[in-house]
């Protein structure tokens, strides 16, 4: 590995690393992990100096992951939803950086008013953060907690 390429995330820490640029068409490529293979994701035609940048970036980025409807689903910063069992990996499998779980306790999310069944124009709400939804009239007060994400509400 060249001295100035940070080790693959999913490798650990030890001394043996094979972490490389791969050129796709002249001057232009990826780093990629000959071990594993993770790169990241939708870079691979930039110059090396670039990729050297980019690859680096990510080992200082954190990805949060908020739980959502359980410990197994987690929304992440990298705007991806994900199924994984605990425990968590270390680094994102999407973008690489650093996992961080976010406690729902600490979140916050806004619920909006919408109509539900199109044509029957239901009143109901929805979480901003999650996507949840419910039949709810309008004139009652929101849910302390969203029951998708967990988060508390806030108007």
């Amino acid at each position: 590995m060249s001295d100035e390429l940070k080790p693959c995330p999913f490798q650990g820490d030890g001394e043996e690393h094979h972490v490389r640029f791969v050129e796709w068409k002249p001057g232009y490529g990826q780093i990629e992990c000959a071990d594993c293979h993770f790169c990241i994701p939708g870079e691979a035609f930039v110059t090396r100096d670039e990729a050297v940048r980019r690859w680096n970036a990510r080992a200082e980025r954190t990805c949060e992951w908020h739980p959502v409807l359980n410990d197994e689903n987690f929304a992440t910063g990298c705007d991806t939803v994900v199924l994984w069992e605990p425990p968590t990996p270390p680094h994102c499998p999407y973008c690489g950086g650093r996992v961080k779980i976010v406690d729902p306790l600490e979140r916050t999310c806004r619920m909006s008013h919408v109509l539900l069944y199109d044509e029957e124009g239901i009143e109901g709400i929805e979480c901003d953060e999650c996507g949840w939804s419910d039949i709810h009239p309008w004139d009652e007060p929101l849910p302390e907690r969203c029951p998708g994400c967990k988060a508390k509400v806030v108007e």
